[in-house]
């Protein structure tokens, strides 16, 4: 009974790297770059880095007002002095469902949630955060069990 499971476990582990080895992220094409777009990019950060370098003082505004060319060649899209400052990530952000993957099914949910690529970077933090909270529980519930066994 016990090899039958060994071996049922291993012909799916092996299924399923063969599976993500074969997929669409296989094409090596993803890892093309067009080195003269690359650079005609980063002269537009270095005329930009020099002009605030000579301007040190200048705010977001100040520099939209000034320099509106040189900001819409770089394609920020909307950039804002509040988007400059606000958190990352908040409890307002977090998906429920892909922390309790993470919390409750973690093996499972890094197939889930983890490594899927049609995530959002919300519900892939929301994962981890779930993961790191059951270490954390995990760790405090066995201390007190092992504390109250010994």
């Amino acid at each position: 009974m016990r090899k039958s499971f060994i071996l049922l476990q291993l012909f799916m582990m092996i299924t399923a790297v063969s599976v993500f080895a074969n997929g669409p992220e296989a094409n090596a094409s993803l890892f093309d770059l067009d080195e003269s777009q690359l650079e005609s990019d980063f002269q537009d950060l270095d005329q930009l880095e020099n002009y605030l370098l000579d301007n040190e003082m200048q705010s977001l505004t100040d520099l939209r007002e000034s320099q509106a060319g040189m900001l819409n060649q770089l394609n920020l899209g909307n950039l804002s002095e509040e988007t400059l400052v606000a958190p990352a990530f908040s409890i307002d952000d977090m998906d429920w469902i892909s922390f309790a993957w993470g919390f409750l099914c973690c093996p499972i949910g890094f197939f889930v949630v983890g490594i899927n690529q049609n995530k959002s970077s919300d519900e892939k933090t929301s994962f981890w955060l779930g993961v790191i909270g059951n270490v954390i529980w995990s760790g405090i519930a066995s201390a007190l069990y092992y504390r109250s066994v010994l």
